[in-house]
């Protein structure tokens, strides 16, 4: 698609490389605006570079319901974490955080694709940064009751307390940047899961 719409499939891939960089050197105050029309593409290069876009506006807090409204982004999101590669997970899972943070419509959009039954493989992770950042997605997407059971079924829940007992005994995990302590999220996980007696009782059988 990048071929027949640019002529050459190179070319929007250098232009987004070009943007990130130009974004990241920006301060927080100025005006950014933009249109990614490259959200539904075959080319998995493509899609990683406009997530990464994405993730400087993300960052910043711009653009924010304008990125949510492009159609296929959850989809190209859970491709990407599927493609296990640890600088991608990263990227994603950071980028996701921002974008279901007190968002239930996003939240469940993201659930319906399948993006949770990622989060195994992703709190497993032997990377910090990509524990940490699907911790705090989790603890977004675990307000939504029926999402709990599959939450233990897929393993997710047991990653979890693994992580905390990580934590609590060892040492915290180390991140770059953190929106909230990991011993934050997972107290409020443990909390909303132990008070769903559904939810309890099938991990404990």
């Amino acid at each position: 698609m990048s071929r027949l719409s640019f002529g050459n499939a190179n070319m929007p891939k250098i232009c987004l490389q070009s943007l990130v960089r130009l974004i990241v050197i920006m301060d927080d105050d100025d005006d950014v605006r933009l249109t990614i029309s490259a959200n539904i593409i075959d080319d998995l290069e493509l899609v990683y570079w406009t997530i990464g876009l994405m993730h400087e506006y993300a960052i910043k807090g711009v653009a924010l319901d304008h990125f949510k409204e492009m159609r296929g982004l959850c989809r190209s999101m859970n491709v990407l974490l599927a493609a296990d590669e640890i600088y991608i997970s990263r990227l994603v899972l950071r980028t996701l955080k921002f974008m279901v943070l007190q968002d239930t419509a996003f939240q469940l959009q993201a659930l319906n694709v399948g993006i949770g039954l990622r989060l195994p493989k992703c709190l497993a992770s032997k990377d910090d940064e990509v524990k940490y950042w699907a911790l705090s997605v989790a603890h977004e997407f675990i307000q939504h009751p029926q999402w709990r059971h599959q939450f233990i079924e897929s393993g997710a829940f047991a990653q979890v307390i693994n992580i905390g007992l990580s934590v609590m005994s060892r040492k915290p995990l180390k991140t770059a940047t953190e929106i909230l302590p990991a011993k934050e999220y997972i107290v409020d996980i443990l909390v909303m899961m132990w008070g769903s007696g559904k939810a309890t009782a099938s991990f404990m059988c």
